[in-house]
């Protein structure tokens, strides 16, 4: 067997050579294009812990994340020692136990949701290759206008959460790389450990289109991607990863051999897209990591030309031991490196290239349209962080996607909010600004199995989750909400709610004939951060999808399954449309009191009386739902995670097995933890359809002045059922200076309703206040705390649990206009102070 494995070796290092493929020596001469970059992986290499230790109690003020490369580098030391120590693990107990952590930048974003700040920069920040190009200006001029967050760290998430999962970037793992037909018959090492590449948005994919209709006529057609039997894989990769246990015979020559004809896959099609666009700023360029145990090592690999014939160069340029305080800290330094050399210069210059094409124009007269760009990723917005965290989801993917080109372009307050100071007692908000987000479960029969099974978690059949089939027949049996229409109808729903066009919205596409079962229910409420949020969340089980939904669930456990009893006829996509308009008609101020209220209707068939008959949908109060859960729970298979909980033990349990202390106990739920991670991610190909989930979101500003609802049947039915409250316009005084104050609570996702203090927002109106030439935002303030009176809401996260634990006490608030109490007049005294 290791005769043949040498054989192989010999075999792939020869054809290697016939390709063009050449192993650099660390002594050899750095190529001109990258020979900078080269040199700050060098400086990054020679960076000694203690040095870096010594800066960061000072360096956190301005820069807080060099606090957290610190702590990930001692942790990342402690985990490899006790890995090359005591588990002595094989390759896959290397990867699982520590590969995620230091690729850990690449699996997060850089942005705070709260001031849009950056919680992270690079220690050395990578540079274009030509100094001379409008693009280096034009960065320069970004990086310089970059602040640092200083928010406090209460009023961010935890650094576990890392604010949210990166939208720039997608990986594979051991995916096939196609290779050219002449190599096809090559050993199995056409499957790279690990790969990184630009993820495939939908504005992205509509580029690609656009640039393959265009190439269609030439002799060879432009790829894309070398992941051909993969959905939706990401394009262009730029970073590989090979690795193998200490214990294994392969040194890093025959891991450099094993990866070579995947870096040269990839560099080829860099090299293809430059030479189409002819001039370009960038010479290909891909990184490998290699690993064996805890021993890493880094190569630059890219493209020359020597007596006319291209070399595929493979370079080491870094080796250290992750056993080690110095070798953790530059490795996690490299690694922040490479990711902000493909944020700011690989993914832009990419992005040019295919606009290049696109429009006939050259490389460097094209743009990146910045809100093709912020609209390019935001049906990912609710795919960033684990459920658990507070309302960051939506919060954040404005900001995050614009600072993917300029940080500080989504920083911009409305024209009301300039001049108004930030302050810790409270906040200022406009009216106007209102977040809208889609938020749906649309399952088909192309992604019904991919749900199931990903639900399912870890098994090794890929069987389907009876359990989660049952649930869903049992709730379209059980619901007397159900309206039937066709997946074009739920199309243009979401389209008309955040501007977000599907693919299967299209005149040429037979799915959007299919029909659905559809649940509709409607939120308005204030979130942790004052936003105004109007949210329509969607649960949509095509009929197709239903036969297939109620076969699974009647596989095991004698589950019975039984026809709809009375389906509802289906609803005309114009009374769909009339419902949804309804909703979108609300002057600005019948949404913020909507929202105070914190209003929670269902879309349902219409039982109403003759004169509303005409109606086909109606609006009902609810105060519960398992809908939201079930989105929820459902949605997070799209993350790369089972939504199956991991069956952990507690502590007490672990020692009285024999487990050996808190640390051990941690490490193991750890190395759980990434078992369940891992299953995703490896069988992510075969259950690859993750259409179901559907996240999307726009922030708009309303200007509507007059009011709609009490001309309209449909909404003024509320009155009627006790309703007027929430669903019309607050029955109050009048607004003091076109200013409303509100008093929260917040939701303590983890416990119960607690607060420590009052949180006040001053939210403004039409015009904002009339503020006199000697006065002051805080008399006005005054005049609220003189009128004795206040709004009072509660400050939403999106955690279903929290509403399965308070039920009825979250949603229509009554008497939301009342007397302060003695502690909320106290506290607003001490704003209005904080504000002289």
């Amino acid at each position: 067997m290791a005769d043949e494995k040498e054989d192989e070796l010999r075999m792939l290092r020869r054809l290697a050579k016939s390709y063009g493929i050449s192993f650099k020596q660390p002594a050899d001469e750095w190529p001109e294009a990258h020979g900078k970059r080269f040199r700050d992986i060098q400086e990054l290499g020679y960076k000694k812990f203690s040095t870096y230790s010594e800066n960061v109690t000072v360096r956190s003020v301005q820069e807080p994340w060099t606090r957290q490369i610190k702590s990930r580098t001692q942790w990342l030391v402690r985990r490899a020692c006790d890995l090359a120590f005591n588990v002595q693990p094989k390759e896959n107990g290397w990867r699982l136990g520590i590969e995620n952590d230091v690729m850990h930048r690449f699996l997060v974003e850089v942005a705070c949701p709260k001031c849009r700040a950056r919680i992270w920069r690079s220690e050395i920040e990578a540079t274009n290759y030509k100094t001379d190009s409008k693009w280096v200006q034009a960065l320069e001029e970004r990086r310089k206008n970059r602040k640092s967050c200083q928010c406090p760290i209460e009023t961010r998430p935890q650094d576990y959460y890392e604010i949210g999962t990166s939208l720039l970037f997608d990986d594979r793992v051991e995916e096939i790389v196609m290779l050219d037909s002449a190599l096809k018959d090559l050993p199995k090492k056409k499957t790279p450990d690990r790969t990184f590449g630009l993820k495939p948005t939908e504005k992205v994919n509509e580029l690609l289109e656009k640039v393959a209709l265009r190439t269609s006529n030439t002799t060879e057609a432009l790829e894309f991607t070398p992941f051909k039997l993969a959905t939706n894989p990401p394009i262009f990769p730029f970073l590989i990863l090979e690795a193998k246990s200490d214990s294994s015979r392969n040194g890093f020559q025959d891991i450099q051999t094993q990866t070579a004809f995947p870096i040269w896959k990839f560099l080829t099609l860099q090299r293809k897209l430059q030479l189409k666009t002819e001039c370009a700023s960038e010479e290909p360029l891909v990184w490998f990591l290699g690993n064996r145990g805890s021993e890493w090592k880094v190569y630059g690999c890219y493209v020359d030309e020597t007596y006319g014939r291209l070399r595929y160069n493979i370079h080491p340029l870094w080796g250290g031991d992750l056993t080690t305080l110095d070798g953790a800290l530059q490795l996690i330094l490299i690694v922040d490196y490479i990711l902000d050399w493909a944020r700011d210069i690989y993914r832009p210059s990419i992005m040019r290239g295919l606009k290049s094409l696109v429009t006939g124009k050259g490389y460097d007269e094209v743009s990146l349209d910045l809100e093709s760009e912020i609209y390019s990723v935001k049906d990912r917005v609710f795919d960033w962080i684990p459920p658990e965290a507070a309302d960051f989801e939506f919060e954040e993917h404005l900001g995050t996607v614009i600072e993917d080109l300029d940080p500080e372009a989504g920083t911009g307050q409305n024209d009301l909010l300039d001049g108004l100071p930030n302050t810790k007692l409270g906040s200022f908000r406009s009216a106007s600004q209102v977040n809208y987000r889609f938020n749906g479960l649309n399952i088909t029969e192309d992604n019904v199995e991919s749900l199931l099974i990903l639900i399912q978690g870890p098994d090794d059949e890929l069987s389907m989750s009876s359990m989660h089939a049952q649930n869903l027949d049992i709730k379209l049996q059980s619901c007397n909400e159900l309206i039937v229409t066709t997946q074009h109808t739920l199309d243009e729903i979401e389209s008309m709610w955040t501007g977000e066009k599907r693919k299967t919205d299209s005149a040429f596409s037979s799915a959007s004939d299919v029909e659905l079962y559809v649940i509709l229910e409607y939120r308005c409420f204030i979130s942790p951060s004052w936003d105004v949020v109007r949210e329509l969340t969607c649960l949509a089980v095509s009929k197709p999808a239903f036969v297939i939904v109620q076969e699974c669930a009647s596989s095991k456990g004698g589950y019975r399954t039984r026809e709809l009893s009375n389906p509802p006829s289906t609803c005309p996509s114009t009374s769909l449309y009339e419902a949804i308009d309804c909703l979108m008609s609300d002057s600005a101020l019948q949404i913020l009191q909507a929202s105070i209220t914190s209003t929670f209707l269902s879309i349902r068939p219409s039982h109403a009386e003759k004169e509303l008959q005409s109606l086909m949908l109606e609006f009902r109060a609810l105060d519960h739902s398992e809908i939201s859960r079930m989105v929820e729970e459902y949605s997070k298979c799209v993350r790369n995670k089972s939504s199956k909980r991991m069956q952990p033990i507690s502590l007490p349990q672990y020692l009285k097995s024999g487990g050996q202390g808190r640390k051990g106990y941690e490490a193991v739920m750890r190395q759980k933890k990434a078992e369940v991670e891992a299953w995703s991610s490896k069988y992510r190909r075969r259950t690859a359809n993750r259409t179901f989930a559907r996240r999307s979101a726009r922030v708009t500003h309303v200007t509507e002045i007059d009011g709609h609802g009490f001309s309209c049947s449909r909404c003024s039915r509320g009155r009627l059922d006790g309703f007027a409250a929430q669903w019309q316009p607050i029955r109050t005084k009048p607004l003091t200076n076109n200013t409303m104050l509100v008093q929260a609570v917040s939701l303590d996702t983890a416990v119960e309703i607690r607060q420590e203090r009052n949180d006040f927002c001053l939210f403004l109106l039409g015009m904002g206040p009339e503020i006199k030439d000697d006065g002051t935002i805080a008399e006005i303030i005054q005049e609220h705390l003189n009128s004795g009176k206040m709004y009072h809401t509660l400050l939403h996260g999106p955690s279903p649990n929290v509403e399965r634990r308070h039920g009825p006490a979250l949603w229509n608030l009554s008497r939301p206009y009342r007397r302060g109490a003695e502690r909320e007049k106290r506290d607003l005294k001490a704003w209005i102070a904080e504000l002289k």
